[in-house]
């Protein structure tokens, strides 16, 4: 709860209904930014992912992208495997607890 009143994002059941809506659209995007606890669960997470060889992605934060989908400022961090492109990963990081599914390409371990 304490991420959560920080800054002028939602709360409460308007929080859920925007965490409904944002689960339609894949996660790590735009729409539905991987919902995280501060710039090191950002990080925690990003560190969770795994390439299709099972190997760690490298991953750089690009900046701040203005208000996601709840209110919170997102940050777009570009993600890559070995011999890859760059995918865009977006993070709110201002949510409790950490995210425990990968984003689209990738598999996460705990």
């Amino acid at each position: 709860d304490m991420m959560l009143s920080l800054g002028s994002g939602m709360k409460g059941k308007k929080l859920e209904k925007a965490i409904a809506k944002a689960e339609q659209s894949p996660l790590g995007s735009a729409k539905n930014p991987v919902r995280e606890n501060s710039p090191e669960g950002e990080r925690a997470y990003l560190a969770r992912l795994r390439c299709a060889d099972g190997a760690a992605p490298a991953f750089d934060r690009a900046g701040s992208v203005g208000a996601g989908p709840f209110g919170f400022i997102v940050d777009l961090y570009k993600v890559r495997c070995p011999g890859g492109d760059a995918v865009d990963v977006h993070i709110d990081m201002y949510h409790d607890g950490g995210e425990k599914r990968a984003v689209p390409g990738f598999t996460i371990v705990d």
